[in-house]
């Protein structure tokens, strides 16, 4: 988990954004502005910095999209921006606002990274 908060820091795509489908309408977010993906059964709720979008669509084919290094999937049910994150605990990551999310984490690049 250390390694690939170290290697968040260095990564360039300030400019990069996704299209979310809400409400009729394309809006694009930039990866760096989404804090977390939770998937609430058929939907996932994405999580920005400015507001919160439901959308239809899998974990995984969100993150297929995402840079793989960006992304870190804690379950099966949510996914953390690694630049999102505030501290980490020996079970724990705790993201801004006072989110916490368990460590056991995969990025989306498949790569596994142990604390």
């Amino acid at each position: 988990m250390v390694e690939a908060l170290k290697a968040v820091e260095t990564m360039q795509i300030r400019n990069r954004k996704i299209a979310i489908c809400q409400d009729g309408q394309e809006i694009y977010v930039s990866y760096q502005d989404i804090c977390y993906i939770k998937s609430e059964n058929v939907y996932l709720r994405i999580r920005s910095t400015r507001q919160s979008y439901l959308v239809r669509g899998t974990l995984q084919k969100y993150l297929e999209q995402m840079p793989s290094l960006l992304f870190c999937r804690g379950t099966e049910s949510y996914a953390v921006n690694l630049s999102h994150v505030q501290s980490l605990t020996g079970t724990d990551v705790i993201m801004e606002k006072c989110l916490a999310f368990l460590v056991s984490c995969t990025l989306a690049g498949g790569h596994q990274y142990n604390k």
